[in-house]
């Protein structure tokens, strides 16, 4: 186990396809730790991955208006 390490605009690009292709309106925290799940996968194949999206951009906008 470690820690990986997510670039931002890569965290933003995941938030963005998920949103388009699932329908899910994740926050970049969220597109960043479903690039690390994706990361670990490739390495565990044999292995269930599960992760959890914690966010949403609904905070995003709301902090815009604020």
């Amino acid at each position: 186990a470690g820690v990986e390490n997510i670039a931002s605009d890569h965290a933003w690009e995941i938030a963005r396809f998920v949103a388009a292709r699932a329908g899910l309106f994740v926050g970049p925290s969220a597109g960043a730790t479903l690039a690390a799940a994706m990361r670990l996968a490739q390495r565990e194949q044999s292995k269930p991955i599960v992760a959890v999206l914690a966010c949403s951009m609904h905070e995003y906008l709301d902090a815009e208006r604020h």
